[in-house]
């Protein structure tokens, strides 16, 4: 990984991430023990970390591939707003209205770094898009697992997203959703949490 660093990232970059005199820098460096265990702060990003990876295999660059799925969030994020807009507005406020939100420094940063933040993002504002639009509860409740498995911590909006749904108000019966359907769900969220985290331990803690 490090050679792979120095070939791709600039010289100043490089230099920082094999700083020595910096004490945990200087353990990943000469420890694989503790490179692999740090690597546990990325094993709870699983969606995220297996897109980078598939588009390392498709010969993308490593310190770019990690980029990339951030990149197509934004872009994707950047249709669905402008689309969703576009059906209550003309298209010049709906085109404003989206470059507010996309241009915000929050949202432009996440599609430039190597996170699952913008992909995050992309995934949450689909569920609570077809969640608005009353769509049937197991393609929200999908969209809700796909948040958990880019973040852990989605859990607690993905959870708060499926409890509401007993409260609300279904366009037709067969849209409705059980409480013990949702118990299941939130039991599964929780279940995959704890395995995921147990998989994922640092420093033996």
């Amino acid at each position: 990984i490090y050679d792979i660093a120095e070939q791709e990232v600039p010289e100043g970059p490089f230099r920082m991430l094999v700083d020595t005199t910096h004490q945990l820098r200087k353990e990943f460096l000469r420890s694989t023990e503790k490179f692999h265990q740090f690597l546990s702060y990325f094993r709870v990003k699983p969606l995220y970390t297996g897109l980078a990876g598939f588009f390392y295999e498709l010969g993308v660059p490593l310190t770019r591939a990690t980029v990339l799925p951030s990149l197509l969030s934004f872009l994707v994020l950047s249709v669905i707003l402008f689309s969703r807009f576009a059906g209550k507005f003309p298209y010049w406020i709906a085109g404003i209205l989206g470059l507010c939100i996309l241009c915000s420094p929050p949202v432009i940063e996440a599609a430039r770094l190597s996170t699952p933040d913008a992909l995050s993002t992309l995934i949450l504002v689909a569920a609570f898009i077809l969640y608005l639009n009353r769509t049937p509860w197991y393609w929200i409740a999908g969209f809700a697992a796909l948040s958990v498995l880019v973040r852990l911590d989605n859990l607690i909006i993905a959870s708060a997203l499926m409890v509401s749904l007993l409260f609300l108000p279904a366009r037709d019966e067969t849209r409705n959703v059980r409480p013990v359907v949702v118990v299941v769900v939130l039991a599964v969220f929780v279940a995959y949490t704890i395995f995921i985290l147990k998989q994922a331990e640092y420093d033996h803690g």
